[in-house]
């Protein structure tokens, strides 16, 4: 039994290190100045084209892809840390 929880408490470790890796990537991503500049030019067009509409749209969705991959990498390691911690609390002391 020790030896399995040593190695759910690593596992345990790992997966924490992990999300705040992955949590951090996101507020990057969210501060990401080419987001920002598209989102900025976007909204200050007054009557743009269908050209620069999708180029907009284009550059927002890109950005927000890889935020919304971030949000789904922080959600399954979060989902992985209640497992562990539970399978841990079923382990006799």
């Amino acid at each position: 039994d020790n030896d399995r929880r040593r190695i759910l408490e690593d596992e345990l470790k790992s997966e924490e290190e992990q999300l705040g890796i992955v949590r951090n990537s996101i507020s990057q991503e969210q501060q990401n100045p080419q987001l920002i500049a598209a989102v900025r030019v976007a909204q200050q067009t007054a009557d743009p084209s269908a050209a620069q509409l999708a180029e907009f749209r284009a550059n927002i969705d890109r950005a927000s892809g890889r935020i919304r991959g971030l949000q789904a990498t922080a959600a399954e390691h979060e989902k992985n840390i209640e497992a562990l911690r539970k399978e841990l609390g079923a382990l006799k002391p």
